[in-house]
């Protein structure tokens, strides 16, 4: 459990300006306790909110947390630069095709075939199917161009 506090009201209050500050916060979290209280003679609430992450918030966490090595980092961008100009030939957003977490374990993973990307969250038969094979030849062909030559 985790907590945070807001200040609402004050010298400078603008209460649409509070308001969008508190509904961004908890889009993303689960109240389990509130505490409010008038601070002194001002005309300034604090709000102290006791919260747990949502699995959204902490997914989305997690996915900034896999540190990638400089060359994950380029098979990264590729897959990014890849996924831009598919969801433009597609008329989608980006994220329809694969999610970051997606790009990140795929890199983590290595797949060789399409049946490999069904191990992959959001990936099923059809998306694999659809986009597996450029997926698995940039990851591929970029994996193989970082590792060192070996002679004969």
């Amino acid at each position: 459990m985790k907590c945070k506090v807001f200040s609402i009201g004050g010298k400078d209050y603008s209460l649409s300006e509070d308001e969008a500050e508190l509904n961004r916060f908890l889009e993303n979290v689960k109240v389990s306790r509130v505490l409010a209280s008038l601070v002194g003679a001002s005309d300034t609430w604090s709000v102290l909110l006791f919260y747990d992450e949502s699995s959204k918030e902490k997914q989305r966490r997690d996915v900034d947390e896999i540190v990638l090595s400089s060359g994950e980092q380029e098979i990264y961008r590729a897959l990014q630069a890849w996924r831009a100009e598919r969801a433009r030939e597609d008329n989608l957003a980006p994220f329809m095709i694969a999610h970051n977490a997606s790009l990140k374990e795929m890199i983590r993973l290595r797949p060789q075939t399409t049946s490999d990307l069904l191990g992959i969250k959001g990936f099923g038969e059809k998306r694999a199917d659809k986009y597996g094979h450029d997926l698995i030849a940039i990851i591929g062909g970029l994996y193989r161009l970082q590792e060192p030559a070996t002679s004969d």
